[in-house]
């Protein structure tokens, strides 16, 4: 992160400089937990990802997604009042914002806060190279350090940062797998080991086919299983 941080000052320093980066090319799905594809919906075929300031706000940033339109969409456009251009998401820690891959394409994933809590964003940025990401990734850590501690990022330290990056859940999910065997006569999961045989690990499609080997589910189980998932919340 250092190899970005005279980069970013110059950018940062600026009062007059809305925007901090932008990515100007991808795709914005909506996914939900499971393994079936039709589970993934795509929301704007084009978009662009920008961080933008907050109007007289200190330290408080904007994920913006705006959909870019072809030229022949911008008659319609035009006829249409109503039209979702973007979304916009308040940049803190809550999101869980972090890097991915799908398909093996280089993605952004964060949480949606105003939907179920089985569904995550999902800025697909194939065109873009290594070092923009790594230089957006970066600009949403130190935005979220703003927000939570009301001052200035230029000083903190790449540790700093670091309290922003998001941690993988799997392995606590993982041991409540474990100790939940205890109450089903000793039986085990095959689908500890094997991701793929329940689904993503800490979603509610993990849990809730976790649910379905057990030999007899119980309510309490059930129950446990939903707060499990919504506790671990994504993978």
């Amino acid at each position: 992160m250092n190899i970005f941080r005279s980069i970013i000052g110059k950018v940062w320093q600026d009062p007059n400089a809305a925007e901090v980066v932008k990515i100007s090319s991808g795709q914005l799905f909506l996914t939900r937990a499971g393994i079936l594809r039709s589970n993934r919906e795509c929301i704007y075929n084009e978009a662009m990802a920008t961080i933008r300031r907050i109007p007289q706000m200190d330290h408080n940033f904007q994920l913006v997604i705006t959909r870019v339109y072809e030229d022949e969409d911008q008659g319609l456009l035009a006829e249409d009042d109503e039209t979702d251009e973007e979304r916009v998401f308040l940049v803190g820690e809550e999101l869980d914002f972090r890097p991915g891959e799908t398909d093996g394409e280089p993605t952004f994933i964060w949480r949606d806060l105003q939907g179920d809590v089985d569904e995550l964003f999902e800025f697909v940025c194939p065109d873009t190279n290594a070092p923009t990401r790594a230089f957006f990734e970066t600009c949403m850590y130190r935005a979220m350090f703003e927000r939570k501690y009301k001052r200035s990022a230029d000083m903190a330290s790449e540790a700093a940062l670091d309290e922003f990056v998001y941690k993988c859940v799997y392995s606590s999910f993982r041991a409540f797998c474990v100790w939940l065997s205890h109450f089903d006569e000793g039986r085990t999961f095959h689908g500890v080991e094997a991701t793929p045989y329940l689904g993503h690990p800490g979603s509610l499609g993990f849990a809730w086919s976790l649910r379905s080997h057990l030999s007899r589910p119980r309510p309490w189980i059930t129950h446990m299983c939903w707060r499990s998932a919504a506790h671990a919340g994504r993978w």
